[in-house]
C-alpha cells in the first residue's frame, strides 16, 4: 500500500467552521497521554516503543493527517489531531506488523523489532467526518455492553478514523428526571423506558415501555456508564452524537396536559403504540424542551455539540404541523442551551422532510445518507438541497448471522458521489449496521477509504487484508478471500435485500419458505461452490492456524455459510419429494435437513461469537440481583425470537434471527422438527395436502424465551479438523 501520495482533498465550504472543532493554532504536542493510554490497552508491548506528538500548528492545516517514521527500533508518530494519530497508529500495525484489532477477534503477534518504514509516510484524510453507529446497533449488539466492552470499541473507533458516533446511552435518567419534574410519578416516569434490549426503538419514537420497566438504580447505572462514555470521547477526539429532544413524548402526557396539542402517532411495526408528538410550536415544547436540555447539562455537560432525534421515523403523523416551523422550534430549542449545535437526521424511507431541513437551517443539520450501497437516496434528492450529509452503509439489520457486504461498493460509490453535483455538500462517510459484530472486512474497508486517494484495487486489497487480518501471507487464505470477493461479498446490481441471504434453517416452517424475516429472501444470489471451495482453503491450514483469533473465528463463520446455503438446497429437495409424493425421497431429505441443523450448532459451538450463552452471559451480567439477571436475559431472548409485541402476526419475528450455537437446537430445530412430523405422519397415510399444518408457533416461541435452560459457551466437538472435513465435503 502506497500511503505517501497524498489524498485530494474535498472542497470544504464556509462551515467548515461551524463543523469543525481543532485544537489552539499554536498547541504543540499537547496532551498525548490519552494516545498512550491506547497503545497500553490495545497493544501494551509496544507503550515504550511508540512515541506522539500532536501538533496542530503543522503544516497539515485544518485536515485530519499524520506522518509516521522509524527510527532505533521505535515508531514516531506526529499529527494534528488525536484520531489521525490513533488512525496512523492502527495502519502501522496492519501494513507494517500484520496486526489488526476487531469485533470478532484480535491478531497481536507484534515483532519484537519493530518494522522500518522507509523514510516515512503521511496520511491524509479527505473527509471531514467518518460516522460510526445506528440507533439499532445499540441494541442488536450493544444492549448489555458494560465499560470494558465500550471501552474496547472507542478505541477500535479512534484507530479507525472515527470521529462522530452515535451515544444516546443515560438517556433514560435524562426522561426520568424530567417526568418527575413534570408531575408524575416515581413508577410512571420509570415505565416510559423500555427494557435494555429495546432502547433504540424507543428513542426513535416506535414503542414505550416494552419489556420494562427499568429499576431506577439501573437507569442511574447506565447514566454512569454514559458519563464514562463521553469522558473517553474527548479524551480521544470523538465527538459524540447525543438525544435531543424534538418532541417525542409518553402517551400518558395528554393525562396532565389535555389542552397541550400533542398528536397520537398511532402504531408502528407488529401493533407497537407509538410514543405521542407533542407539536413543537406548543407553548409545553418550549417548557418540556427546557426542562429536558437542563437535565442533560447537570448530567452530561455543557459541550456537547452534536444531537440526534427523528420526528416521524418509519411513519407517524404530522397532523397538518407546519414542518418548518416544527424544525426551527426544535433547533432553536437545543440552540438555547447549546449554542453552535448540529442536528443529526435520518435519511431513511421519506425523512427528514424538506420543509423540516429547511426549518432547521443550513449549517445547523448533519443528514445521514443511510443505505448508501442500495438506495442512491443522496442522488434521489439532490445532495439534501445542500444540507451537510455523510454516505453511508448499513449492510447489516438486525445483527444477523451471514456473511456479506458491497465491498466493490464501499470503494467506488463515496468517490463518485463525492464528485457529483450532488457531492457539493457531502462531508464525509459512515457506517451505519444495525449490528456490528460481523463482517469486519467491510468496515475495515470503508472506513480505511478515507486515507486514500482513489479507488483501490479490491484483488489486491483484499490479499492485504488477508495478511494483517492473520498475521502472514498465505496462498490458501489469499486463495479464500479472492473466492469470497466473488462470492458472498460481490456487488451484484439487483441485490438490494436487507443484509445477508437468510438460511431456511431460522425460517418459519413452511411449505413455501421465501425468507426469514418479513423484508428478507432466502435467495441465493451468488455461486455457492465457490463459498465452499473457499472454506476448504480455510481447512487446509486449520491446523496451524487455529490459535489465532481471527482465524478461528472467520473458519467457523465460513463453514457456518457453506451449511446455510446448503439448507435451501435441501429445503428444495424436501419440498419436491413431498409435492411429488415421493416417501422414501421425503423421508431422506426430512432427516437430512434436521441433522443439518444439529450440524450446524455443534459447528457454531467452535466459537463463543456464535453461541447463545455469550448473548445471555451479558445480558445476566448486566442485571445487579436476580430478578433483574432474569429481565434482562428475558429481554435479549425475546428480542432474537418473537421481538414483540405479544401478536402472532407481528412483522419482526425472527428479524434479528441468529445462527447461534445453543438456539439452533432448541428454538430452530424444534420448529421444524414439530412441522416435520406433522408433514411425517401425513406422509406415512399416503395424504400429501398443500395447505400448512395447524400449528401454533407464537406459543413455542414465547415459552421458549421463558425457559430456564443452561447454555454453554463450549465448543460441542471434540475432534475439530475432522468434524470440519466431513460438514464442508
Amino acid at each position: 500500500m502506497h500511503y505517501k501520495t497524498l489524498i485530494i482533498l474535498l472542497t470544504l465550504g464556509a462551515i467548515l467552521s461551524i463543523f469543525y472543532r481543532c485544537t489552539p493554532a499554536n498547541a504543540r504536542d499537547e496532551n498525548t497521554e490519552p494516545l498512550t493510554q491506547l497503545v497500553r490497552r490495545t497493544v501494551p508491548s509496544l507503550e515504550k516503543k511508540v512515541h506522539f506528538i500532536v501538533d496542530t500548528a503543522s503544516v497539515f492545516n485544518a485536515n485530519e493527517a499524520c506522518n509516521l517514521r522509524t527510527e532505533n527500533g521505535e515508531l514516531f508518530i506526529t499529527a494534528n489531531s488525536t484520531i489521525a494519530a490513533a488512525s496512523g497508529f492502527n495502519l502501522y500495525l496492519k501494513y507494517y506488523c500484520h496486526n489488526s484489532i476487531s469485533h470478532t477477534g484480535n491478531n497481536l503477534q507484534v515483532p519484537e523489532k519493530l518494522p522500518a518504514i522507509e523514510d516515512s509516510f503521511s496520511i491524509k484524510s479527505n473527509y471531514l467526518f467518518r460516522y460510526a453507529l445506528n440507533y439499532c446497533t445499540i441494541n442488536y449488539t450493544m444492549s448489555f455492553w458494560d465499560w470494558p466492552r465500550w471501552e474496547k470499541e472507542l478505541d477500535w473507533m479512534a484507530m479507525n478514523g472515527v470521529n462522530v458516533i452515535l451515544a444516546p446511552l443515560g438517556n433514560e435518567l435524562v426522561w426520568y428526571n424530567t417526568l418527575q419534574k413534570m408531575g408524575f410519578s416515581d413508577s410512571l416516569a420509570l415505565s416510559y423506558a423500555p427494557g435494555p434490549a429495546f432502547t433504540a426503538w424507543w428513542l426513535m419514537g416506535n414503542l414505550e415501555g416494552w419489556q420494562g420497566p427499568l429499576s431506577k438504580s439501573f437507569v442511574e447505572k447506565q447514566s454512569k456508564l454514559q458519563q464514562k462514555i463521553l469522558s473517553r470521547c474527548k479524551e480521544l477526539g470523538i465527538t459524540p452524537v447525543v438525544q435531543g429532544f424534538y418532541g417525542m413524548v409518553p402517551t400518558f402526557l395528554k393525562s396532565r396536559f389535555p389542552a397541550a396539542h400533542i398528536i397520537d402517532q398511532g402504531n408502528w411495526e407488529g401493533g407497537f403504540s407509538r410514543s405521542a408528538f407533542l407539536d413543537p410550536s406548543d407553548t409545553l415544547f418550549k417548557r418540556m424542551a427546557g426542562i429536558y436540555y437542563n437535565e442533560m447539562l447537570s448530567l452530561y455537560g455543557s459541550d456537547l455539540k452534536f444531537f440526534g432525534g427523528d420526528p416521524f421515523h418509519e411513519g407517524g403523523k404530522t397532523g397538518g404541523l407546519d414542518l418548518g416551523r416544527s424544525g426551527k422550534a426544535i433547533y432553536d430549542a437545543v440552540a438555547s442551551h447549546y449554542p453552535g449545535s448540529i442536528w443529526v437526521l435520518q435519511a431513511w424511507q421519506g425523512n427528514p422532510h424538506e420543509n423540516l431541513l429547511d426549518g432547521f437551517g443550513k449549517g445547523h443539520t448533519l443528514v445521514l445518507d443511510l443505505f448508501g450501497e442500495s438506495d442512491n437516496n443522496w442522488e434521489k434528492r439532490n445532495g439534501y438541497s445542500g444540507h451537510p450529509w455523510l454516505w453511508c452503509m448499513i449492510n447489516n439489520f438486525g445483527e444477523k448471522t451471514g456473511m456479506t457486504g458491497k465491498l466493490h461498493k464501499a470503494v467506488v460509490e463515496p468517490l463518485r458521489a463525492a464528485e457529483s453535483e450532488a457531492g457539493k455538500s457531502m462531508k464525509g462517510i459512515g457506517i451505519i449496521p444495525e449490528g456490528i459484530e460481523n463482517n469486519n472486512v467491510l468496515y475495515d474497508l470503508l472506513l480505511e477509504m478515507a486515507w486514500h486517494q482513489q479507488p483501490v484495487v479490491l484483488t489486491k486489497w483484499i490479499k492485504q487484508y488477508s495478511a494483517y487480518r492473520y498475521g502472514e501471507a498465505n496462498d490458501d487464505l489469499e486463495k479464500a478471500w479472492i473466492l469470497l470477493l466473488r462470492s458472498v461479498y460481490s456487488s451484484p446490481p439487483d441485490y438490494n435485500i436487507l443484509g445477508p441471504t437468510e438460511s431456511v434453517m431460522l425460517a418459519k416452517p413452511s411449505l413455501d419458505v421465501k425468507s426469514v424475516s418479513t423484508w428478507g429472501t432466502t435467495k441465493l444470489f451468488y455461486d455457492t461452490t465457490l463459498v465452499k471451495q473457499a472454506a476448504l482453503h480455510m481447512i487446509a491450514v486449520a491446523p496451524q492456524m487455529w490459535h489465532v483469533e481471527t482465524f478461528s473465528h472467520d473458519c467457523v463463520d465460513l463453514c457456518r455459510q457453506v451449511l446455510s446455503d446448503r439448507s435451501t438446497t435441501i429445503y428444495n429437495a424436501l419440498m419436491d419429494s413431498y409435492h411429488k409424493k415421493r416417501k422414501t425421497d421425503f423421508k431422506k431429505y426430512r432427516n437430512a435437513f434436521l441433522q443439518l441443523i444439529l450440524q450446524q450448532d455443534s459447528l457454531c459451538s467452535m466459537n463463543k461469537d456464535f453461541t447463545l450463552a455469550r448473548w445471555l452471559d451479558q445480558a445476566r451480567t448486566l442485571g445487579s440481583d436476580a430478578n433483574e439477571k432474569k429481565m434482562f436475559e428475558k429481554n435479549a431472548k425475546v428480542q432474537i425470537s418473537y421481538w414483540g409485541p405479544i401478536n402472532p402476526k407481528s412483522s419482526l419475528i425472527d428479524y434479528a434471527s441468529k445462527q447461534w450455537s445453543g438456539m439452533l437446537r432448541t428454538y430452530y430445530y424444534d420448529r421444524w422438527k414439530l412441522f416435520l412430523d406433522s408433514l411425517d405422519k401425513r406422509v406415512d397415510k399416503n395424504r400429501f395436502p398443500l395447505q400448512e399444518p395447524a400449528i401454533d408457533y407464537f406459543i413455542m416461541e414465547k415459552k421458549w424465551t421463558e425457559m430456564d435452560i443452561p447454555y454453554s459457551t463450549q465448543s460441542l466437538v471434540a475432534d475439530r479438523d475432522a468434524f470440519l472435513k466431513r460438514i464442508i465435503h
